[in-house]
């Protein structure tokens, strides 16, 4: 029995120094559950009782950003399966819509990057490449790439507008850590990369 539990122990500890290892947040929160499960297993056998309570509080915590990730992970999937603009609508249930009234500039062609934006209803002009975006679309996310890290034209609502915003630290993390919405990101930005060098090519000299 000994044994047994001193085996426990140390599966705990090896699923907790995976996790404390892992670069990304889906195999991070797995380990977790995993030490937590064997770390709460390991305080019964051991009667360690504020081993016990730790791991079986941080257990539903852990569990729960598991889930968060993995529904994320399946919406950004679909995302980049369907390969249009609206694909992205899973956005707008991260957070409540911001409302902008219309004539509202959201940013001008230089300022620093700071969110990106999906348009849950209305419409936002594009200024500088001459471009009205409609409700479904996903917008500000080149500035990301940038070298420079500034905007690349200016945003203005042309109607009332509902926006959800992505600070760059969660546009980042849901980037970096599921490939099926990175790479609907990089499609959606080398779409617009070719539409606007088409569309200056096409433009009159002069």
């Amino acid at each position: 029995m000994t044994i047994l539990i001193e085996l426990t122990g140390w599966i705990a500890a090896a699923f907790t120094l995976t996790a404390y290892s892992c670069r990304t947040m889906l195999p991070l929160r797995i380990s977790a559950v995993a030490a937590n499960v064997f770390f709460a297993t390991y305080g019964a056998l051991a009667e360690i009782w504020p081993t016990l309570v730790l791991h079986v509080a941080l257990l539903p915590l852990n569990g729960y950003r598991l889930w968060q990730i993995l529904d994320l992970t399946h919406r950004a999937r679909a995302a980049s399966g369907a390969g249009t603009e609206d694909a992205f609508g899973w956005i707008a249930d991260l957070q409540k819509p911001q409302s902008f009234a219309a004539g509202s500039r959201l940013f001008s062609a230089g300022d620093p990057a700071d969110h990106i934006y999906y348009l849950v209803s209305g419409r936002v002009r594009l200024e500088e490449i001459d471009t009205t975006l409609e409700p479904g679309a996903l917008f500000g996310e080149i500035a990301f790439f940038a070298e420079t890290r500034t905007r690349t034209a200016s945003a203005v609502c042309e109607s009332d507008c509902e926006l959800v915003l992505l600070d760059e630290a969660s546009f980042m993390a849901a980037f970096h850590q599921d490939p099926a919405f990175g790479l609907a990101i990089v499609r959606l930005v080398t779409r617009r990369l070719i539409a606007n060098t088409a569309q200056r090519k096409d433009a009159p000299a002069g």
